[in-house]
């Protein structure tokens, strides 16, 4: 394909120039021509005027003549000029084509390379498949195996469960019993207290006289209580209770009312001179 070209070139070439030179020649020839056929009159021979004249002729032909060659050059070379660019443009097809087959081969190539990956990607891809596959199946085996030995590990539990549990229910029962016969130890001892407390109580009779209300504050006995025997006991909530005698000493020292603080009432004797201290009301009951 390149040679055809190339000898295209070639042709075109020798064409332009032939050509030239033929009009050339032909325009030379053509001058000679005439001042030959000029020079023949008839069959006669002229005379010199008349020569003069046929050679200012020929001469005016000869500068024209020379002109349309000289023209015909200019056209000539501008032919030649585009003549040159037609080939310029042609050995530009061939680098062209010449750039355009180094890429085909070039694709070709990495077509070739990218065909071979795609075949690898599918071989991997198999080969990933059958990996999976095979850990599928052995992920499945291992948690059947892992289910069952779960199972079986769960029923020995429960079992040990229930043993763990009978055991401490029978535990239970009998920490159970023991608390109630406990319980029932300590409500006849409360029961026993509480009869010797009922005993005690009862044992202690009222006084004649009425009782003495007392607010919180300080009172002696033989001006502002009378002297003998009370039964301290609280209106209200509970209340500090003491009785000091003349040293200053405190004789009675309790908290009267329930509660968790509290101890009831209190039994005391009051004597000429002794100091009462109240936190709160209370009420001395004279008693025997």
């Amino acid at each position: 394909m390149m040679t055809e070209k190339k000898r295209s070139k070639k042709k075109i070439f020798k064409r332009i120039v032939i050509g030239g030179v033929i009009v050339v020649v032909g325009m030379f020839g053509y001058g000679i021509g005439l001042s030959g056929a000029d020079t023949v009159i008839d069959d006669k021979q002229a005379t010199y005027g008349e020569l003069l004249q046929k050679v200012d002729a020929t001469e005016t032909k000869l500068k024209s003549t020379q002109e349309s060659v000289k023209k015909e050059n200019a056209e000539l070379k501008e032919t030649k000029g585009e003549a040159k660019e037609v080939i310029a443009l042609m050995d530009k097809q061939d680098e062209i084509e010449k750039d355009i087959q180094s890429k085909e081969k070039e694709l070709k190539e990495k077509s070739s390379q990218v065909d071979k990956i795609d075949s690898t990607i599918d071989e991997k891809k198999a080969k990933v498949k059958d990996e999976v596959a095979k850990y599928e199946k052995e992920l499945e085996q291992k948690n059947a195996d892992k289910k069952k030995k779960l199972e079986s590990e769960n029923a020995s539990l429960d079992k040990k469960i229930e043993e763990k549990k009978s055991k401490v229910d029978a535990e239970v029962a009998d920490h159970k019993q023991e608390l109630e016969s406990k319980l029932a130890s300590l409500e006849s001892d409360v029961k026993e207290k509480e009869d010797k407390l009922a005993s005690l109580e009862t044992g202690i009779k009222e006084a004649e006289g009425a009782p003495v209300t007392l607010n919180a504050g300080q009172y002696i006995v033989g001006k502002d209580v009378p002297v003998g025997r009370y039964k301290a006991t609280n209106i209200g909530d509970g209340s500090n209770f003491q009785v000091y005698n003349e040293e200053g000493q405190a004789v009675v020292n309790t908290i009267l009312g329930g509660g968790q603080v509290g101890s009831g009432d209190y039994v005391f004797f009051a004597m000429e001179n002794n100091l009462i201290e109240t936190r709160g009301a209370v009420k001395l009951i004279p008693v025997e």
